[in-house]
C-alpha cells in the first residue's frame, strides 16, 4: 500500500521508521498544506492536526482509502468529502491524559500566582513583588466541565491540592463521584460557584461556543478559565468582554479559535475563503496574547515525549491495522 506520512520532528520519524520498516512508507516533512506536489497515488495518509484536510487536498489525492489522524479530535479533516468518498478516518480516541492534566495545573497555578507578570517584571529589570499578590488554590471551589479521562485526572490531582470539586458532563457515574469526592451539578451551578473553570470536553457541534457570552454572565465574578479541550469550545469574543468587564481575572488558553490561521499567518492573509468572522477571531486572540492576565500557549498541552509516543504507538498499529485489510479505531 502507498502511505503518505507528513511529520515535524525527526526523532518522530526515526521512531515511525523502526515501526513501519518494510511497509512502503514515504516520509514528508511539514504539514501537507505547505506541500506543493501530493503523490496522487497515496492510499493511506497519516498527518497531525496541523495538517488541515481540506476539500480541495483531497481531491488532490484520488487514490486515498484511509486517513489515520495522530490525534483524538478530528475536525481538521473534512469528514463529509471523506465520508461521501468512503475514506475511512482512525484517531487516536485517548492518549495524554496525564500531560494535558498537569498542564491544566501548569496553566492554573501560573495564572493564580501571577508568573507571567512576574516574569515580564524581571525582564524589564524591576524586581519588586509589589502588587503581585497571588491566592492558593487550596479551598477553592474547580469546576470541571467533561469528565472523561482528562477530566478524571484533573479532579484527582484536585483533591491533592485541597479543592473541591463541581463536574458537569452529560454522563453521570455517582459511584466515581463518590469515591473520588466531587459533585455533579448543572452547568449554571458549576458556573456560579466555581472559582476556577477547566474545560475537557470533546468538540461537536453541542459544545461549539459551550462557553459564550449569555454563560460567561453566569460566573462568579473574578474567575478563572482554563481551556485545554478545543477552542471553539470558548467563543474568543466572549472572553474579551469578559475580561474587560472583570468578570473573569484571569484565561489560560492552549488552544483557541482559528489557531491554524494563527501558525499560518500568510495563508490568514492571502487565502480569500477566509471569513470576517475567522479574522475577528485571529484579532481577539491577538488581544488576549498580548493581555497581562491571560496566558496563551499553541496547543501544547499533549507535547510530552511519553505522551507523544503512546500516540505514535496507537497510530502506527492503526496504520499497520488497515494495510492488513482490518479496522482499528475507526470514526467514520
Amino acid at each position: 500500500m502507498n502511505v503518505t506520512y507528513f511529520y515535524t520532528d525527526d526523532w518522530e520519524k526515526k521512531y515511525a521508521q523502526d515501526c513501519l520498516s518494510g511497509k512502503g512508507v514515504t516520509f514528508v516533512p511539514g504539514i501537507i498544506n505547505d506541500c506543493a506536489r501530493l503523490d496522487v497515488k497515496t492510499q493511506l495518509l497519516s498527518v497531525f492536526l496541523d495538517s488541515q484536510i481540506t476539500s480541495d487536498i483531497l481531491q488532490r489525492l484520488p487514490e486515498l482509502k484511509c486517513i489515520v489522524t495522530r490525534s483524538t479530535g478530528f475536525n481538521h479533516i473534512d469528514m463529509q468529502v471523506a465520508k461521501a468518498r468512503g475514506i475511512t478516518v482512525c484517531n487516536v480516541p485517548a492518549y495524554g491524559t496525564y500531560a494535558v492534566a498537569e498542564y491544566t495545573f501548569a496553566l492554573m497555578l501560573n495564572l493564580s500566582r501571577r508568573i507571567r507578570e512576574g516574569c515580564q517584571r524581571l525582564c524589564e529589570g524591576n524586581f519588586s513583588s509589589h502588587d503581585l499578590t497571588g491566592t492558593d488554590l487550596r479551598g477553592k471551589t474547580l469546576g470541571i466541565i467533561g469528565l472523561g479521562n482528562i477530566g478524571m485526572r484533573v479532579a484527582t490531582v484536585a483533591t491533592c491540592f485541597g479543592m473541591k470539586v463541581l463536574a458537569y458532563d452529560i454522563h453521570v457515574d455517582q459511584t466515581m463521584a463518590k469515591k473520588m469526592g466531587f459533585s455533579y451539578v448543572s452547568l449554571d451551578a458549576l458556573l456560579a460557584q466555581s472559582d476556577v473553570i477547566t474545560l475537557h470536553v470533546t468538540y461537536n457541534q453541542k459544545t461549539h461556543h459551550l462557553i459564550n457570552r449569555d454563560t460567561i454572565k453566569k460566573c462568579k465574578r473574578g474567575a478563572y478559565l482554563i481551556n485545554t479541550a478545543r477552542g471553539p469550545v470558548v467563543e474568543t469574543e466572549a472572553l474579551v468582554e469578559a475580561l474587560d468587564d472583570k468578570i473573569l481575572t484571569g484565561v489560560g488558553l492552549d488552544v483557541f479559535e482559528e489557531e491554524w490561521l494563527l501558525a499560518h499567518p500568510v495563508q490568514a492573509v492571502l487565502d480569500k475563503k477566509v471569513s470576517a468572522e475567522a479574522l475577528r477571531h485571529i484579532a481577539a486572540v491577538r488581544y488576549l496574547v498580548n493581555h497581562p492576565r491571560v496566558i496563551v500557549t499553541p496547543h501544547n498541552a499533549f507535547n510530552s515525549l511519553q505522551a507523544r509516543q503512546q500516540c505514535l504507538d496507537v497510530a502506527i498499529q492503526n496504520i499497520q491495522a488497515f494495510i492488513d485489510g482490518k479496522g482499528a479505531n475507526v470514526v467514520s
